[in-house]
């Protein structure tokens, strides 16, 4: 039987075998996936970001808002950012926001003209969760929310 040359990129191998004969092998190309940038989103003073353009169920994604001064604001200090997430049809699928880091600033923040002030939470979609966009809403404190678009995909790439 002779060996089977594969040319560069992603294949779907599918093995036929006959009755009484030799596997026939046939290599059918898929489609890899347009690489997605992570989602970003913006209003006057603040910025908000996630480490990855998707998440896998039971996978981790850190979301983050940044704001830059001149800008002053209202945090709660038990959850400075907040977060909602919601299907496509609005339906909320998960719960509290996680505990807030070490050393988030709370109560009334001032950020100067030249500074910055970061705040962090991550997002572990349930490992039951099917594939589909999500919303995100970040809310920190009582600055405008901001909704980011998560794909959660059962499948990396484009190939099943």
């Amino acid at each position: 039987m002779g060996s089977l040359v594969r040319p560069a990129g992603l294949f779907c191998i599918a093995c036929i075998a006959a009755c009484g004969s030799a596997a026939a092998v046939v290599a059918t190309p898929c489609a890899p996936q347009a690489s997605l940038a992570a989602p970003a989103a913006a209003s006057d003073h603040e910025r908000a970001t996630a480490s990855a353009a998707s998440v896998a169920p039971g996978g981790t994604v850190t979301l983050t808002v940044t704001v830059k001064g001149d800008a002053s604001f209202q945090a709660d200090c038990a959850a400075p950012l907040q977060m909602s997430i919601s299907d496509a049809t609005g339906v909320t699928v998960d719960g509290p926001t996680p505990a807030p880091e070490r050393g988030s600033r709370c109560g009334t923040v001032h950020v100067a003209a030249a500074a910055s002030e970061t705040y962090s939470v991550q997002w572990t979609p349930d490992a039951s969760l099917p594939s589909g966009i999500y919303s995100v809403t970040l809310i920190l404190g009582d600055l405008a929310p901001l909704q980011l678009a998560i794909p959660v995909r059962t499948v990396a790439g484009g190939c099943g």
